[in-house]
């Protein structure tokens, strides 16, 4: 990146480790967004139910309901890296799970179900990790940036993803998806 563009970046971003770890980030928020909507496509286009529909967001987020405390004590009593590297490995896991089923023609909605329970819960294990690596790649004074800037992200991400994955599901099928979101996991890693 030519200096005179860093320059301009806020002081975070100028860092290239964090710069990295902020990208890794977002491109792994957009896909996660866009494995959520492949995911309760599948099981809409499949059941018709909007009940089974939400289930399967539900299930992505049930974990957080109890596992959000052992997340924490992950990230303060073990070192970051490994615990980043394992809970996203989590992840891809269960995205490679979804995208060979989506292939092979055989993702059931309680297959799919049992996938997002799996992603939830690499997922909110992983988040305390992610969050405080950002106070360890930046000098003190630019904390508040640097947070600022991974909200900002994941904002962006948030719309971005479903976004990506309606124009995917439209063009491709949800396969795309799922592959997308499989290797956004690999930077992280």
């Amino acid at each position: 990146m030519a200096v005179a563009v860093r320059r301009r970046l806020p002081a975070p971003l100028q860092i290239a480790a964090y710069r990295r770890f902020w990208a890794s980030a977002q491109a792994s928020n957009a896909g996660t967004w866009m494995q959520q909507v492949a995911a309760a496509w599948i099981v809409f286009d499949q059941t018709g139910s909007p009940a089974w529909t939400g289930a399967v967001t539900l299930a992505q987020r049930v974990p957080g309901l109890v596992l959000t405390p052992l997340g924490g004590a992950l990230a303060d009593r073990h070192d970051r890296r490994i615990v980043i590297a394992a809970t996203v490995s989590i992840q891809l896991t269960a995205a490679v799970a979804l995208m060979t089923a989506s292939v092979l023609g055989i993702a059931s909605p309680a297959m799919v179900l049992c996938l997002a329970v799996l992603s939830g819960i690499g997922q909110v294990l992983a988040w305390p990790a992610l969050l405080t690596t950002a106070t360890d790649l930046v000098p003190r004074e630019s904390v508040q940036t640097a947070v600022s800037l991974n909200s900002a992200g994941f904002n962006l991400s948030r719309i971005a993803g479903p976004a990506a994955a309606g124009a995917l599901l439209a063009a491709t099928g949800p396969t795309a998806c799922f592959a997308i979101n499989a290797i956004s996991f690999v930077p992280q890693i």
